[in-house]
């Protein structure tokens, strides 16, 4: 599947150039010509990576950056900013702001497609690590630790949007009774077939009435935790 890369400038010229240089590199590339546009389609589209003019009317790059990384949605998207500033200055303040890398007009397509490719590797590689620490050793599926950072984006996700979220966190006793000749993973795939997403909280339990409150669990008791979305 190829990478999607989100173009935000207000110069077309820039917008073909980069899809020209991309395109044939398994990347994909959308675009947007001014920065409210560029912060909704990357909150919508989810791409995986961003060129990011500095210079445009309404917002420009620094204030899309900073929303771009205050949004739980988007903070981890790598954003290179592509720019004709060429100040020391300019290139410092966009790296503390958490862009990944700087490019400076005109560029060469060969040099954009390196540093594109290279963003996206350190992307690849971060998800990849990102989804061994979630993922629950024994069953496969995603663990508290998961659920926990899905739980504080979904519900900064429900007060940007104003709209209702709901989450069911079921326990369940005696769980060793049912499904024995499933093992332990076949039991939990079994089980969560129709849940978008499952979660194993065996070895944690959850407060409820406490926002991000993760101990240990009853003894005698096992809790498992699924998601409806």
């Amino acid at each position: 599947m190829p990478h999607r890369v989100l173009v935000v400038d207000d110069d077309p010229a820039i917008h073909a150039l980069a899809k020209e240089s991309l395109t044939n590199w398994f990347t994909q590339c959308i675009g947007a010509f001014d920065g409210e546009s560029g912060v909704r389609m990357a909150t919508e589209r989810k791409p995986d990576a961003i060129l990011l003019d500095m210079n445009m009317l309404g917002l420009d790059g620094y204030e899309v950056c900073r929303q771009l990384k205050a949004n739980t949605v988007t903070q981890k998207i790598p954003i290179i900013f592509l720019t004709s500033r060429t100040a020391v200055a300019d290139k410092v303040l966009g790296m503390e702001m958490g862009a990944a890398d700087y490019i400076t007009k005109p560029f060469d397509p060969d040099e954009l497609r390196v540093r594109v490719r290279s963003a996206l590797r350190s992307r690849d590689s971060l998800r990849m690590a990102e989804t061994r620490v979630a993922t629950d050793q024994l069953t496969g599926l995603l663990n508290s630790a998961y659920l926990q950072r899905r739980i504080e984006a979904d519900v900064s996700a429900a007060r940007r949007s104003g709209k209702a979220l709901a989450c069911v966190l079921a326990a369940v006793e005696q769980w060793d009774q049912p499904f024995d000749s499933l093992g332990e993973a076949g039991r939990w795939r079994a089980s969560l077939r129709r849940w978008t997403t499952g979660t194993n909280c065996s070895n944690h339990w959850v407060n409820p009435g406490a926002t991000n409150s993760f101990g240990s669990r009853p003894k005698g008791s096992s809790r498992r935790c699924a998601k409806r979305t």
